[in-house]
């Protein structure tokens, strides 16, 4: 779900809430992938949540005289929310994510706490991975990595050097810019070069792994490379020292403190 401005809407990625449409609210805009964008519904496998956030990027293109450089957009994920405070108990598995017991999570007003964040950002507190490329061959297929990178040189999104600086950051922004609260002309300058590389990505490649999980590389490919052009930007923006006020807390609400990836 996303917010731009006062408008609220959810974009359904499956099937399994279209026949709970009526429990949203009368003034909330629902919208199945499909009614946006059916070639990122057919690509949903392949691309995630990241499906998502690319049909978040064309409605905005869309209405584009529906706001300006002042203009916000705050995205949710399933289950996930962002928040300035912690508003339950660390994880106990993966730093910077709060887990909000199910009972509690009923009484958090998540869209009244995120309308009074009055900085132009509200980011996942960065994460140390030692060396992005070994950490992503930890839990996924380094290939993927590896094309999705050739791909992005490419289209001219990146040069040889700064594939370089991707491999070896030992930073990341969890989510990339997926997450979060963003100034909407920056949210759509990088999810237009993500969207680029994975579009081109499945015109000539499958994933390695065609497992439920596996599959999903060009969403973890996005994490890496949507964290690095974000931080790029901010660099631009303020130089070394980004604002500590521009950073906030990952929740997920779950009676488990241990994280679980969706």
């Amino acid at each position: 779900m996303f917010r731009n401005n006062s408008q609220l809407r959810h974009i359904l990625l499956g099937d399994e809430l279209l026949p709970k449409k009526e429990q949203f609210l009368p003034s909330e805009s629902i919208h199945h992938i499909s009614e946006i964008a059916q070639d990122l519904d057919y690509l949903h496998c392949m691309l995630a949540g990241s499906s998502g956030t690319f049909a978040i990027a064309r409605l905005l293109r869309g209405t584009h005289d529906e706001w300006d450089e002042t203009t916000s957009v705050v995205i949710n994920q399933y289950r996930k929310f962002m928040a300035k405070d912690t508003l339950g108990m660390k994880s106990i598995n993966y730093p910077g994510m709060v887990m909000v017991p199910v009972d509690k999570a009923i009484d958090i007003d998540v869209f009244e706490i995120q309308a009074n964040i009055k900085t132009p950002f509200l980011l996942p507190s960065p994460i140390v991975v030692g060396n992005t490329y070994n950490q992503y061959c930890t839990a996924h297929r380094g290939q993927d990595f590896l094309r999705y990178i050739a791909i992005a040189i490419d289209l001219g999104i990146i040069d040889h050097k700064q594939a370089g600086q991707i491999f070896n950051s030992e930073m990341m922004i969890p989510g990339g810019v997926e997450f979060g609260i963003y100034p909407v002309a920056i949210f759509l300058d990088v999810v237009e070069k993500l969207e680029k590389i994975c579009l081109e990505f499945a015109k000539n490649n499958l994933p390695s792994s065609l497992d439920r999980y596996q599959r999903r590389a060009l969403a973890f490919c996005n994490e890496r490379m949507g964290s690095y052009l974000l931080l790029l930007t901010l660099n631009q923006i303020c130089g070394a020292e980004i604002s500590p006020e521009w950073f906030g807390y990952m929740h997920t609400v779950s009676d488990n403190l241990t994280y679980y990836g969706t």
